[in-house]
């Protein structure tokens, strides 16, 4: 991977275009230019060779919407990254059926928008790596993500319904993971007392393994491995990704 990565910014306004380009540059990563939505932006990614291509996703929505699925059929391999001040689960699932890998819900911080790049460059190379053969292709089961813009909409219930309804259908393991920052309460609603979390997996001394993550699964009376968010909100401070 590129010790500083390729970018490019399509962000219909001035000032918030100015703005991330300003982050990223000052995040260590190479800004190839930045161009407004339409053909601005396709001749910006014909034009350029970038690695990642960081967009920001405004009204009008249609034609954001369009842009990026025109640069994300110009640059097939190449993530996209978008930022957005609309936190509506219908947008952010239509953006995702455009192009998008990744999508933030603003006001934007470098640490956010840095993270995600290198996160979505270092799923490319892996997929590059199993498309070569340099790595072995493994077979990986099934992410399902629920999520949702704000608290109290009933995530917990839908992700443990769900969760419960899987291994009743299709007889197959199913983890479920509680990565609720704040409140975090699958443990709870489940009736499962816990004394290990996924904090747990991130002690300095602790090595991530499988047996490490089974020492930390509970395993409900429906079958169903739960992995709990921790007690206490402030030991999220302790996980990091990479």
């Amino acid at each position: 991977m590129a010790r500083n990565p390729k970018v490019i910014i399509i962000d219909q306004d001035p000032s918030s275009r100015a703005e991330t380009q300003r982050m990223l540059a000052l995040s260590g990563f190479a800004v190839m230019g930045a161009a407004g939505y339409g053909m601005e932006a396709m001749t910006l990614a014909r034009e350029t060779t970038p690695e990642v291509v960081v967009v920001a996703l405004e009204e009008p929505i249609a034609r954001s919407l369009q842009t990026v699925e025109s640069v994300a059929d110009i640059l097939p391999e190449v993530p996209i990254i978008a930022y957005s001040s609309i936190g509506d689960p219908g947008y952010i699932r239509r953006a995702m059926q455009v192009g998008v890998k990744d999508y933030l819900v603003g006001p934007l911080q470098d640490e956010d928008l840095g993270q995600s790049i290198h996160s979505a460059l270092a799923q490319e190379e892996r997929r590059q790596q199993r498309l070569t053969g340099e790595v072995e292709a493994k077979a990986y089961g099934t992410v399902v993500t629920v999520f949702g813009a704000k608290g109290g909409i009933g995530k917990t219930t839908i992700a443990t319904n769900l969760a419960t309804a899987l291994v009743q259908k299709t007889g197959q393991s199913v983890a479920l993971v509680d990565l609720d920052t704040r409140f975090g309460d699958v443990a709870i609603l489940m009736d499962m007392p816990t004394d290990r979390s996924i904090s747990d997996l991130a002690l300095p001394d602790e090595e991530i393994d499988r047996e490490a993550v089974q020492s930390c699964l509970y395993t409900h009376g429906t079958g169903v491995a739960i992995l709990a968010a921790p007690i206490r909100p402030s030991e999220w401070h302790s996980i990091h990704p990479g």
